[in-house]
């Protein structure tokens, strides 16, 4: 692991920011062998990356328009994929820099929300419009993405991604972008907004550079997009989601004990695969049932219900 002195969870500082910006840049989490490490898998498998073609288009406003779709591939987790052939990627769950913010913000017993997600913008390619928000077009709350500051002494969020830059990201070349402080908007993501249609907008939006080895954090409920690439190289990213044990915004993870069972994962990792249930009931973080609790729930259930 690099280098960098693991701390639990966020400072004051770190804390602050991301609780008026609704995103937050790590620096240097991993080191320039690490890094090399996880490029060289997206190397071994670009054959198997799927390009997105006019209809699964992520960009459709001129603003945020390119010369080719994104390029996705999302065997990350599954056996003989890259978490069984390499030690940095099993390794992203517990690394002492990341798996304590995340469990100061998502809680004890969080759990990867989706499969992750590894991606590649080509140069030219095309960004994805503004998306995400608090509130739902209709102006509800949008509760699976829900945001919350408590008391001014913590920061709570319903779906935390953690986005690896595997490449460098200089300032002005595109990628990640977004409404700094959107993530507490009382107002609705409108399409003017959306597509980045008036001047104002494009005005407020920021771009944080980011270095090979950085990690971004944000809120789902942040307003964020990804600006066309104009680099040189190709971008990639290695995307997770994380989410409280009780919560699930997508329905795509490993679905049965058995999938998770084969992967060469600690068991504290097989933990965080496990759908939403409430910590309390056998989440590794917590409290175990009593054995006769158990077996009582076999019983009847015939499987673990709590």
């Amino acid at each position: 692991m690099s280098s960098l002195t693991a701390r639990g969870g966020l400072a004051a500082v770190e804390r602050t920011l991301f609780d008026s910006c609704g995103y937050l840049v790590l620096r240097r989490v991993f080191d320039k062998e690490e890094i090399r490490e996880l490029d060289g898998l997206f190397e071994k498998y670009s054959a198997e990356f799927v390009r997105r073609g006019e209809g699964v288009s992520t960009a459709h406003s001129d603003f945020f328009k390119g010369g080719s779709g994104r390029s996705d591939y999302g065997q990350v987790l599954q056996a003989s994929k890259w978490t069984q052939e390499s030690s940095v990627c099993a390794g992203i769950f517990e690394h002492p820099r990341l798996k304590p913010v995340i469990q100061e913000i998502c809680g004890e017993g969080f759990r990867l929300d989706h499969l992750p997600l590894a991606f590649e913008q080509h140069p030219g390619g095309e960004g994805f419009d503004l998306h995400g928000g608090r509130l739902l077009p209709s102006g509800h709350l949008n509760y699976p993405v829900l945001y919350t500051s408590v008391d001014n002494t913590s920061v709570q969020c319903s779906l935390l991604t953690v986005s690896i830059a595997i490449t460098d990201m200089p300032l002005g070349e595109g990628g990640f972008v977004t409404l700094p402080g959107s993530h507490k908007s009382s107002f609705p993501l409108t399409d003017d907004i959306r597509h980045a249609r008036h001047a104002a907008v494009k005005d407020m939006l920021v771009q944080p550079a980011l270095e090979a080895g950085d990690v971004l954090l944000f809120t789902e409920a942040l307003i964020h997009g990804t600006l066309p690439w104009k680099g040189r190289h190709t971008r990639r990213t290695l995307l997770l989601r994380f989410a409280p044990p009780t919560c699930a915004y997508a329905r795509g993870y490993l679905e049965t004990s058995a999938e998770v069972s084969k992967l060469d994962l600690s068991d504290s990792v097989k933990e965080m695969l496990q759908p939403p249930y409430h910590p309390r009931f056998d989440r590794s973080a917590a409290v175990k049932r009593s054995p006769d609790q158990l077996d009582y729930d076999e019983r009847v259930f015939d499987r673990p219900y709590y």
